[in-house]
């Protein structure tokens, strides 16, 4: 799905820029062909997607004109939904979401989430409060999400009931009106396991020696499997609808953690049909899934959950959710779950056995009060799992895995809103975040106090533990690697050359060249990135003119079209590419002194940009991916020839000293020697190439090559789609070597054409 996602925006944006121009070979624009590409790209996913098969006419909805229903605080609004609506606003970097009775909302796009199950999150942040987000999730028979309205105002939320879509939008009022267990708890929705209270110092070393264990691996997923009832399944039009929706619940956690800087994400293993009614106690229901009755007592496995059980044996599921339908009264409240580590007791490979939850999901009128379950409930309930506590005043008293494991909200004075674990009172604004006094998105504000509301600290604290409850089974499949200046999209590098108003490539097979072609280049325009900046496959350039305007080149395997960016703010300097967020699309890195900056890229378009801190004596050496997990890394040199690493994760870095270089040396490239995925470093002197083999950010071992004082390193890549980093030499006459890197370190040298005068080669 992630080549047909790249096929896709590649052809939406030639079809739709109406910035770009086309670069022939001979360098004069041509149109864009809006013919071509689009029609039968969105016919492959119409097959897949009818649900959702209304044209795009600028809005992710339309109302159908058929009637609305108002049952207690809720109307709901039939609707027709555009799925190419939602494509397009990948491209344009905005979506747009018709409100009833209203004038429209806008979404920016900050990235989207395509799964092996055939479901894809489009995830946006409100243009009216960027601290609130938006997950929506389309399947072949449904879709599910959330559209932020604003501080002041609920959200409205898409669904679908018996295979139609739905708006629903609610009334805030009626709501405070409300009085049931969801609305008004009398009782937690988390017990407690039994256990042998550690202390925090205890529950400290464990944890911190996980986490040490978890940065090795860096793969840092916890493997969930999810059960659902048939009444969960029939409320939502069948098997397929009910999947896409725990798809939406996952990916909300999943955007919620990104959005704490949580550095860890939910990954769904598994789904299972459960024959279990849905009108029982949520508690009872936890009880007989786990085998267990709070306090102290073991008691039978329902057998109904043997498959449950049984599947998460077979997936390797870390954590297991079974999710139904609402049901009030009888559910007593949205969901229950194991609070692991409650009381401050020690987590390890025992605590296993209570790695469970209950999730409502829906709305019902049981109780005559109309009332929908928090779209963050199956969020909330992994939260218990993972030993975070409601916010102070909720909790009562009960600590978490740690002191400071509590959610929070505020009072108004000090911005009346909520986080994820928090408990909201009547008006308060929620906000999708686990609290963390270090992020200020929840209206300007920080979300949490250190030392006291901290959910986010405590969760990756307690994620490296609970997520080797079970070895891993289902195997992710390894990162989409992009290779170095593709032109063709052959899996091939090739090389790359400007000279004063031309731009050239040749496409490369080893040291033959192909097939090349020349652009004329206008003035001022020099190259400052190559990358793969839509996820077509196919090398794209990144030019900087004098006015300090960057242009993207957009390769499709033979011509360019050209498209503005932006303009670098001054002192800022585009340092490279690589993909910062994992979606298969380079972005653009940039610094200046103190400062990095992302501009995630999706074609010519910023979706999002992020200053990143960093000492002002540290100056970029490299961009590269050093521990294989899709993400650019960066290493850094300080004033004092220190190099340090850049750990990429879901939110941020993790930095280590690696060596101090030698002043005779210089980095010249990121690039990987052995094929083992992983990037490692090339360095030089004249007379000297040496390699460093690098695992994350630890150096496994270097070899020196002596060169001829009259080469320079040129260029690097894969140029026979070997995997091996191959380096390109410039005599100092003019002529071009290339070394193919070997399966034992070596190199074996190949003479290449001389290039035309004038002409240098792009790294």
């Amino acid at each position: 799905m992630k080549k047909l996602f790249g096929v896709l925006a590649a052809a939406l944006l030639c079809a739709c820029s109406q910035d770009g121009t086309r670069i022939g070979a001979d360098g004069v624009a041509a149109s864009a062909n809006a013919a071509s590409g689009v029609p039968s790209t969105i016919a492959q996913l119409g097959a897949a997607h009818s649900f959702a098969s209304a044209p795009d006419r600028g809005g992710l909805v339309e109302y159908a004109g058929g009637r609305t229903h108002t049952k207690g605080a809720y109307t709901w609004h039939p609707v027709s939904l555009s799925e190419r609506h939602a494509l397009q606003a990948i491209v344009d970097g905005e979506m747009t979401i018709p409100v009833p009775g209203g004038n429209p909302v806008t979404l920016k796009y900050e990235r989207h989430v395509e799964h092996d199950n055939g479901n894809w999150s489009w995830i946006g942040r409100s243009t009216l409060d960027p601290g609130q987000t938006s997950v929506i999730t389309f399947g072949a028979e449904a879709a599910f999400g959330t559209v932020p309205m604003g501080p002041d105002a609920p959200a409205l939320r898409l669904t679908t009931v018996a295979g139609r879509p739905w708006i629903v939008s609610t009334d805030r009022n009626l709501v405070r009106e409300l009085h049931n267990a969801a609305t008004r708890p009398t009782a937690p929705d988390y017990l407690v396991p039994p256990g042998n209270p550690g202390g925090k110092g205890m529950q400290a070393a464990a944890a911190s020696a996980a986490t040490a264990s978890a940065s090795a691996s860096a793969t840092n997923t916890l493997d969930v499997v999810v059960g659902y009832t048939n009444g969960f399944a029939t409320a939502r039009g069948g098997t397929s609808a009910a999947v896409t929706r725990i798809q939406n619940l996952v990916d909300i956690t999943n955007e919620a953690y990104v959005s704490s800087n949580i550095n860890w994400q939910v990954r769904l293993v598994g789904t299972l049909a459960v024959n279990y009614a849905d009108a029982t106690s949520n508690q009872t229901t936890l009880e007989e899934l786990t085998g267990f009755r709070a306090p102290s007592t073991t008691i039978p496995v329902n057998p109904v959950f043997n498959a449950l059980r049984a599947a998460r044996e077979t997936y390797g599921a870390d954590l297991v959710s079974l999710v139904r339908q609402f049901k009030t009264p009888e559910n007593a409240g949205c969901g229950i779950a194991w609070m692991i580590g409650g009381g401050g007791q020690v987590i390890d490979q025992g605590s296993q056995m209570f790695g469970y939850s209950v999730v409502s999901d829906g709305q019902d009128a049981g109780d005559g009060g109309t009332y929908f379950c928090r779209e963050e409930t199956f969020a909330h309930e992994l939260g218990h799992n993972l030993g975070s506590n409601h916010d102070t005043v909720t909790a009562g008293g009960q600590q978490g895995a740690y002191p400071f494991s509590f959610g929070y909200k505020t009072s108004v004075a000090n911005g009346n809103f909520y986080t994820i674990m928090a408990y909201g009172d009547q008006g308060q604004s929620a906000y999708r975040v686990f609290s963390n006094p270090a992020v200020t998105t929840c209206g300007g504000r920080a979300c949490g106090v250190a030392n006291q509301a901290d959910n986010a600290r405590s969760i990756n604290l307690t994620a490296p533990v609970i997520s080797a409850f079970r070895a891993t089974v289902v195997v992710p499949p390894e990162p989409t690697e992009l290779v170095h200046n593709d032109i063709d999209g052959n899996e091939k590098s090739d090389v790359l050359m400007v000279k004063p108003g031309s731009f050239a490539y040749w496409a490369m097979d080893a040291n033959v060249i192909t097939r090349s072609r020349a652009f004329t280049l206008g003035t001022g325009l020099v190259p400052v990135a190559t990358g793969d900046f839509d996820g077509n496959g196919r090398a794209d350039i990144a030019f900087k003119n004098a006015s300090r305007q960057i242009y993207l080149w957009l390769g499709d395997g033979t011509v360019f079209t050209s498209g503005l960016v932006a303009s670098l703010a001054s002192g800022y300097e585009v340092i490279g590419a690589g993909d910062v967020n994992a979606d298969g699309k380079d972005d653009l890195l940039l610094h200046r002194p103190g400062q990095l900056v992302h501009w995630v890229m999706n074609g010519t378009t910023i979706t999002s940009s992020k200053i990143v801190p960093v000492a002002s004596a540290f100056k970029p050496a490299a961009v590269g991916d050093f521990d294989n997990n899709g993400r650019a890394d960066i290493a850094w040199l300080n004033d004092a020839n220190d190099i340090y690493i850049w750990l990429a994760n879901t939110s941020n870095y993790s930095g280590s000293f690696l060596i101090k270089l030698d002043s005779r040396f210089t980095i010249r490239a990121a690039s990987d020697i052995d094929g083992d995925g992983k990037s490692d470093l090339l360095l030089y002197r004249p007379g000297q190439m040496v390699q460093w083999i690098m695992n994350g950010a630890s150096l496994t071992r270097s070899r020196a090559f002596s060169i001829v004082t009259s080469y320079n390193i040129a260029s690097t890549g894969d140029f026979n789609g070997d995997g091996r980093g191959d380096v390109v030499w410039l005599k100092t006459d003019g002529n071009l070597y290339m070394w193919l890197a070997t399966s034992t370190g070596f190199y074996t040298s190949k003479a290449m054409t001389k290039p035309a005068a004038g002409y240098v080669l792009v790294r």
